[in-house]
């Protein structure tokens, strides 16, 4: 544990020996701090911001720094309104993240996202404190053991019996009963576990968080007149607050769920309320930072160890794309490659680039060989005694995470096949990736806004590569492409196209003939005359007479010098070609 640099008392003199910065710019709740050469802050580190605005007003505001810039500025995220701030004022580094009291010190109390008493009851015991950003419990801390968590509900117990340790989602509108269920929970957790609960109130109304401290105390899950017998610490960073607090309240909340799992081994039960908006503030700080907003979900901290468990009770839950556990090799320089086993993580794939975000990542060299050995003995002996379905299922995710960092641990080379080699060895479906397809089945009214995607996604496929365009709207841009400034007048247009399906919709057995024609072309075709001629077109599945298209263009589309009308009344005396069903050789018609 350290001692919270936030604090007031002596707190004030640790900061005073911390570097100073300075204000170079005010977006909004985003700052941009310029420090002295060779003294920059780390990322997460919290700064404060001390001083007076014009008026004499006291200004104290606590930033979190989330990009390093260069040219020594770093840009930060306040936790608190900037009202008043001015470029120039000084800028203190605490050289640490965000601290927050913990233990029971916090129970019956309200905070904000800095860990600072709202509730007018006086200070609190700040002398053990935890910073909300740490690492997530190793393998073989965590508990792979199933059980139901009986929360004294009979139908909860009945029906939907809460998994110990697991994440349930509470939904329902105003009136129906969420804040008695919570009370419920809360009481019960405290009289028949002995554990306490933790509430994170994120992005909610203030009235709401309010009525709902209100209601605790009248149940006595407060209790105003002995506070240290309170059962439940509330934590809230409500709608009026800014972004950077709305995003970080959620982490100070399972801060101090953590002390009561890891350090009194007490059963937690921690209610955030809500996910959503837990989602939404992450994403308006990307927003303002000028990255893509953030997929976020419930960290991976939330896990239940050998010292206790951590059930979660959100309001909404977010849906997000993982990384699957795997092996990742990143060439670096011409002949230097980078090989790392992960834990899963996220991808977003943007034009240029694919940046990856890991929940843990590992070389081979970092991995203890002892402590890896022991992590698989023991996830072979909880595979070897798991009951039922989910049981096994959970079982078998961390044998394949211990054996993955044992095998990776003896031979990195073994690993280069990647994605391919954990498939083979996990029986895993591959995902499905332009780099993985030869045919492009093409429908419907292509638009100029799809067509820069489409041919991207063309040129990402390897050769060879087929298409094939059906129906009307895809070949001649539909009935409303003349008049339109916003159809592409035809998909070759964008890409050539080896098979036209004509139809508005076709029908079953000319899709089947379709693709028929196309395996009796492929199987005749030779690779040199292909590359030769991909730009034309060359097969038909009924005896239409269709202009041959212009090159294909990959830039910015000309409606003027593509235009095409689909009309076939006047047909230019233009030769095309298709291969014949018996002979390689081609026919040329006029």
């Amino acid at each position: 544990m350290t001692i919270n640099p936030t604090t007031s008392g002596p707190g004030v003199s640790a900061l005073e020996e911390k570097t100073l910065g300075r204000i170079a710019q005010i977006i909004g709740p985003v700052l941009d701090v310029v420090f002295p050469p060779g003294k920059m802050p780390n990322i997460y580190n919290a700064l404060v911001v001390k001083g007076q605005d014009t008026v004499g007003q006291q200004i104290n505001v606590t930033c979190e720094v989330q990009q390093l810039l260069g040219n020594n500025r770093v840009r930060a995220v306040a936790m608190s309104a900037t009202d008043g701030l001015m470029r120039g004022m000084e800028v203190i580094d605490t050289g640490a993240p965000l601290s927050v009291p913990v233990g029971g010190a916090t129970l019956g109390r309200i905070f904000n996202v800095l860990g600072e008493p709202v509730d007018n009851l006086g200070p609190v015991d700040s002398r053990t404190t935890s910073p909300i950003h740490r690492s997530a419990p190793a393998f073989i801390q965590l508990d792979t053991k199933l059980s139901i968590f009986e929360t004294g509900i009979k139908v909860v117990d009945l029906l939907a019996p809460y998994r110990r340790g697991g994440k349930i989602g509470l939904f329902g509108g105003a009136g129906v009963g969420k804040t008695v269920l919570i009370m419920e929970l809360i009481n019960n957790i405290a009289k028949a576990h002995g554990g306490v609960s933790v509430f994170g109130g994120v992005g909610e109304r203030t009235r709401e968080g309010n009525d709902l401290y209100m209601e605790m105390k009248e149940s006595g899950v407060i209790n105003e007149q002995n506070i240290v017998e309170s059962k439940v610490a509330l934590v809230y960073g409500q709608m009026n607050e800014p972004p950077g607090a709305r995003m970080r309240v959620g982490l100070t909340a399972l801060t101090m769920a953590e002390y009561f799992r890891d350090v009194n081994e007490q059963d937690v039960l921690l209610f955030i309320d809500n996910i959503f908006r837990f989602v939404q503030a992450g994403s308006e700080v990307s927003a303002l930072l000028g990255r893509m907003p953030s997929a976020v979900e419930v960290k991976e901290i939330i896990l239940s160890t050998n010292s206790g468990q951590i059930g979660v009770l959100p309001n909404h839950a977010p849906i997000a794309t993982a990384i699957d556990i795997g092996i990742l090799r990143i060439r670096l320089l011409k002949d230097q490659w980078l090989t790392m086993a992960l834990m899963g993580g996220f991808a977003r794939v943007g034009n240029n680039e694919i940046t990856i975000l890991v929940n843990d990542a590992e070389r081979g060299s970092d991995i203890d060989p002892q402590e890896a050995q022991q992590t698989l003995e023991i996830a072979e002996a909880n595979l070897s005694r798991a009951e039922g379905k989910r049981q096994t299922i959970e079982a078998n995710l961390a044998l394949r995470r211990a054996r993955t960092r044992v095998e990776f641990m003896h031979g990195e080379k073994e690993h280069w096949n990647g994605s391919r080699f954990d498939f083979d060895r996990y029986g895993l479906v591959p995902r499905s990736s332009p780099r993985q397809a030869d045919l492009i089945l093409t429908a419907g009214t292509v638009t100029m806004k799809m067509a820069p995607s489409l041919v991207r996604l063309y040129e990402q496929m390897p050769e060879p590569k087929y298409v094939i365009a059906m129906g009307a709207c895809t070949i001649t841009g539909g009935m409303f492409s003349t008049d339109s400034y916003s159809t592409v007048r035809g998909v070759d247009k964008l890409i050539p196209v080896d098979v036209y399906l004509p139809g508005c919709p076709p029908k079953p057995e000319a899709v089947i003939d379709a693709i028929t024609k196309l395996r009796k072309k492929v199987s005749r075709e030779i690779y040199e005359d292909r590359i030769g001629s991909q730009q034309e077109n060359r097969c038909f599945t009924t005896n239409h007479k269709f202009r041959v298209g212009r090159s294909t263009h990959t830039g910015n589309y000309d409606q003027g010098l593509l235009y095409q009308a689909p009309s076939t009344s006047e047909i230019l005396s233009e030769t095309f070609f298709k291969y014949k069903s018996s002979v390689s050789s081609r026919e040329f018609v006029n």
